[in-house]
């Protein structure tokens, strides 16, 4: 096989690798080129041996949390035994350097297909992985977002836990939290009716939303820690070398993630884990490894993974914006303070929290809103700069009072209105009460009924035969099963009489006759067609 060959097999092994540790069943052909090239070729055998190492090579088969300084080494390796070996030698000299004893802890190789072999593979090919793992040992449960070791001591944000959001009630313990002050190492942060944001080292942004409290500790063995007591968090990592270690204490289960947002929620319904980006391996003692893709969640001790529901979703999106703001390596202060407070602050139309609101947030042209109800809102468009604070005092104008609205009493009501009115033979008011019905409430039955009384009120007592034609016109044009239909008939031919329209009266006498042969009103439609109708000399008949 020539150079270019293997090149292109060992590609399409790598995205068979990627394919299946991302959950997508692969086919028997490529199951079976995955089988055969493994063997192969010792290169890509001895990086599966080293991968299988790093995730399986801990005490009694379970997976210390793997770094990319380590993934690194393997991957490095594997080219610098190419190089120095060829590849007849290469796979000998790497598993050899990178397979202790137990490196597969009894465990299969599918199951490290669907562990997270992603996040090595990607290595070979991104050069840039950040891996999160829920460890969950006893009453100590552990959410552990694991990376390359910590920067040299002394660097700056290496350590420390700095609020970056502060709006509404936020307390560390009984003090007040502020943006850029750090918060001591054992410090309880608890949200109430506002919203938080904290940033560990330059790399981790933790978001706390209202009804959370966060318990803080001591960073211990490269290992900054922290405790969910209840409420719901999302984080973001970025993928980049020189990320801290990082922990969150929550339920019985270890995750394993590759990505950069995901969240936690820890309340009365349970533990959940669930993914906006990325991939988590969930693991528990007894249990068998659980795969969470993007969009999934994992509530913890069910051992099911499922789809986000649409609305969760949409929050973690949301979420997610506010951490894009948050997290930046040129951050702008941004204060702002409303008289009244509770306004709603947007920036760039994402929620950012309620006045009054301390942030610090990435650099550049924003579009400022802040919205209060009954009151103007501001819009505004700033410029915000590194190191520059942006500091704000608004007086909201309250709103004019809308006009009262008119009270609704219902159709019931017009019509009794209308009743009324006939009875005190107040027949303008009767009219405007059926005119009325009709215009607030057109598709009830009761102002179709309310065409025929208008009708009849326009033509005999209000003499207006044109308007009373049209009512008429209009009940019979919702079609002829109406209740009123021969009432609206008869009508429409009084009104073209007293409009002196005698063909379009004789014409609709005669339709009558056809349609109501039994009507009450038969003999005086014969007699007004007979008068109508001329007789064998020309003459009307009288």
């Amino acid at each position: 096989m020539s150079r270019d060959d293997q090149a292109a097999a060992c590609r399409r092994f790598e995205e068979l690798e990627l394919k299946a540790a991302n959950g997508t069943p692969l086919t028997t052909d490529e199951q079976d080129f995955a089988r055969r090239h493994e063997g192969e070729c010792e290169v890509c055998g001895a990086l599966i041996a080293g991968l299988v190492a790093l995730q399986y090579g801990g005490a009694d088969g379970v997976a210390p949390s793997a770094d990319e300084v380590t993934a690194r080494r393997v991957i490095n390796g594997a080219l610098e035994a190419v190089g120095r070996a060829g590849p007849s030698r290469a796979g000998e000299e790497l598993a050899a350097k990178a397979t202790p004893d137990r490196a597969t802890g009894g465990r299969p190789r599918g199951a490290l297909r669907r562990a997270g072999l992603s996040a090595a593979v990607a290595a070979v090919t991104a050069l840039v992985v950040a891996a999160v793992v829920v460890q969950l040992r006893g009453d100590d449960p552990t959410l552990l977002l694991s990376g390359p070791p910590p920067p040299p001591k002394g660097a700056a944000g290496s350590d420390s836990v700095v609020p970056v959001l502060v709006a509404g009630v936020v307390r560390a313990g009984r003090g007040v939290v502020s943006v850029g002050e750090p918060l001591r190492p054992s410090a309880e942060l608890s949200v109430g009716a506002g919203r938080a944001a904290i940033r560990v080292g330059a790399d981790v942004t933790v978001l706390l939303s209202a009804d959370t409290t966060v318990r803080l500790s001591a960073k211990s063995a490269g290992v900054q820690s922290l405790r969910l007591v209840v409420g719901d968090i999302a984080v973001a990592v970025k993928p980049r070398p020189g990320a801290p270690r990082f922990a969150v204490r929550v339920a019985d289960a270890r995750v394993t993630v590759t990505g950069t947002i995901f969240s936690v929620r820890n309340d009365a319904r349970g533990a959940e884990v669930a993914v906006l980006r990325g991939a988590l391996l969930i693991t528990a003692a007894h249990r068998a490894p659980e795969v969470v893709t993007r969009t999934r969640r994992y509530v913890i001790g069910t051992q099911r993974a499922e789809l986000l529901d649409p609305e969760r979703e949409r929050v973690l999106r949301q979420r997610a914006r506010v951490l894009d703001l948050l997290q930046t390596d040129r951050p702008a202060r941004l204060s702002l303070r409303t008289d009244p407070a509770g306004a709603t602050v947007r920036v760039d139309g994402t929620v950012l929290g309620a006045t009054p609101l301390d942030a610090s947030i990435g650099e550049g042209q924003r579009d400022l809103e802040l919205q209060l109800s009954n009151h103007t809102p501001v819009r505004e468009r700033v410029l915000l700069r590194s190191a520059i604070s942006y500091d704000r005092d608004f007086q909201l104008a309250r709103m004019p009072p809308r006009p009262a609205a008119v009270p609704d009493d219902g159709w019931r009501a017009l019509v009794r209105a209308a009743r009324s009115k006939r009875t005190a033979r107040d027949w303008r008011g009767a009219a405007r009460a059926y005119r009325e019905l009709i215009r607030r409430y057109p598709r009830r039955g009761a102002a179709r009924t309310a065409h025929v009384s208008l009708g009849f009120i326009q033509l005999e007592h209000l003499r207006r035969p044109g308007f009373a034609l049209a009512s008429f016109q209009r009940y019979l044009a919702g079609g002829r099963g109406g209740a009123l239909a021969r009432e609206a008939a008869w009508g429409r031919i009084l009104a073209l009489g007293a409009l002196g329209r005698r063909k379009a009266e004789k014409r609709a006498l005669r339709r009558f006759l056809a349609r109501y042969p039994r009507s009450v009103y038969r003999r005086r439609a014969a007699g007004r067609l007979r008068k109508l109708t001329p007789d064998s000399m020309g003459r009307r008949t009288k």
